[in-house]
């Protein structure tokens, strides 16, 4: 198509700014984000002699099979007791459970707190 003098109409250049967009969407767009599986979980058992010790150990041992088998969807790389609780005739225990992904976190918590720039107290 022509103007009416006989010349081709110029065609707009897109600007910079918009290249540099499109070529960061298509970055990002191609990157896969790290994906890490990490779960507190709180549960109970009963518990009916708590003078016996092997009861005691049991119940944590089931209440953390329970808890793998009914509740998480994923292979766990790190499980810990972070908390046990005694009422009355149950326990209540919570758990950290991690994939491998996760567990890097508890890993190597010096280089992360490096890369976040510190602690900060709550």
């Amino acid at each position: 198509m022509h103007d009416g003098i006989g010349r081709a109409p110029r065609r707009r250049l897109p600007s910079a700014g918009l290249v540099a967009a499109v070529i960061g969407l298509a970055i990002a767009g191609a990157t896969v984000p790290a994906s890490a599986f990490v779960a507190h979980i709180t549960t109970s058992v009963p518990v009916h002699d708590v003078s016996d010790e092997a009861q005691l150990r049991d119940a944590v041992v089931q209440a953390v099979e329970d808890v793998l088998k009914e509740t998480i969807d994923f292979e766990p790389a790190l499980i810990v007791v972070t908390r046990a609780l005694l009422l009355g005739d149950r326990l209540y225990i919570q758990l950290l459970v991690a994939d491998d992904e996760g567990a890097r976190v508890f890993d190597e918590p010096d280089t992360m707190l490096e890369r976040e720039g510190g602690t900060t107290e709550l």
